[in-house]
């Protein structure tokens, strides 16, 4: 999974927000049920995102991996 379908997911399954960080390559994701934010990279579309990473962030937020 890539970040930009990891970022979809989001979006559709948990109501997540996200926005893009100018000049970073990474955008902000919040959600807006307890206002906990993590970041996600957008680094090139076929690379993709690590179990670990995509565990963090889901902590980050306040979900369950």
């Amino acid at each position: 999974m890539n970040g930009k379908q990891f970022e979809r997911y989001l979006r559709q399954q948990h109501g997540i927000l996200s926005s893009p960080k100018p000049g970073t390559g990474h955008k902000t994701l919040i959600n807006p049920a307890n206002g906990m934010r993590s970041e996600l990279p957008m680094h090139g579309g076929r690379q993709q995102l690590g179990t670990g990473l995509r565990a963090k962030i889901l902590k980050d937020l306040g979900l369950k991996p």
